[in-house]
Formats: structure tokens, C-alpha cells, sequence
């Protein structure tokens, strides 16, 4: 549910907002629910109710990339493995058991809007999925109580992931 735009909190915020230094992003259009900005300050990724955005910072005429559409509610959206990868904590709702899924982007692909990694199946239902504090890995617990471990530094990190038993 939207809140009301005060008008006397419109009235004051404008003039304020205008008098600072920058520029307005532009794109996208949605009401933005998580954002998130690379390491190296270079991009920008937002997350909306139905889209994905990528701006890049280095080309400032470029409207955003939309890189993918989103099913589900973001629950986080952070820059990994120095940057090259976008990960986006989706929650799912399959009947009435809701799980969370990282999907990735490869944002060095040459087209990383096409090529999103996705958890593939037998790893079983993900219940508690976090990027490491160092953006070098994805740590997931299972409804099952296995951890699933991607390594982003690897050639090819949602090929073999790691699964072991506490």
C-alpha cells in the first residue's frame, strides 16, 4: 500500500532536493525496493516490484540496463566477488511454503541479462541463503539442515556447488 505524499512535506522537500549537487538517475520509473552499489562505485543495481536495474556510472547518458524481471519479493541485492557478480536473495512462494533462492548475474558476460545462475534442483528447499561478508561466496541452509556453499572466486561457481552436513 502506497502512503500519501504529505503536501506540506512536498512543499518543503522540493526546494531542498533541488538545491543539492548531482543528477537524477533517471529510468526505471518504479517504486524501488532495495539497491545496492559495486564496489568500485562504477554501478548501481535497484531492485522494483517488477524489474531489475543496472546503471552504469562510467557511460552517464545510458538509460539503466533492465537485466532481468523479478518473480518473487527481493530480500537482498548486493554486488559479489569484487563486482562481477549481482545477486539477488529472492522469496518464493511455492503453495503455502515460501523459500529463498540467490539467482546471479555474471555481469562480465558480454550479455549478463541473459545468462542468470540459478540454484539447481536437488539441493533441496532453500530456507536461509547470505553472501559472504567478504562478497566471496554464497552460504545457503537447506530445509533439510545442509549447508550449500558457492564459491564466486571459481571458474564456474553454480556448477558444483559444495553441500555438506553440519
Amino acid at each position: 500500500a502506497k502512503e500519501p505524499v504529505l503536501p506540506e512535506a512536498d512543499r518543503s522537500l522540493r526546494p531542498a532536493l533541488s538545491e543539492l549537487s548531482g543528477r537524477g538517475l533517471g529510468g526505471g520509473g518504479a517504486e524501488l525496493i532495495s539497491v545496492a552499489l559495486s564496489p568500485d562505485s562504477h554501478r548501481l543495481a535497484a531492485a522494483g516490484q517488477s524489474a531489475l536495474y543496472l546503471w552504469d556510472f562510467t557511460k552517464p547518458d545510458q538509460r539503466p540496463t533492465v537485466i532481468a524481471d523479478t518473480a518473487g519479493t527481493v530480500a537482498r541485492l548486493t554486488f559479489a566477488g569484487g563486482g562481477q557478480w549481482l545477486v539477488v536473495i529472492a522469496i518464493t512462494k511455492n503453495g503455502k511454503k515460501k523459500s529463498m533462492a540467490p539467482v546471479a548475474w555474471n555481469l562480465g558476460a558480454a550479455t549478463p541479462s541473459a545468462t542468470p545462475f540459478v540454484v539447481p534442483e536437488g539441493v533441496g528447499r532453500i530456507v536461509f541463503p547470505n553472501v559472504s561478508l567478504d562478497d566471496r561466496c554464497i552460504l545457503a541452509v537447506t530445509d533439510t539442515g545442509n549447508f550449500v556453499l558457492w564459491d564466486l572466486t571459481s571458474s564456474s561457481p553454480f556448477t558444483n556447488p559444495r553441500a555438506f552436513r553440519p
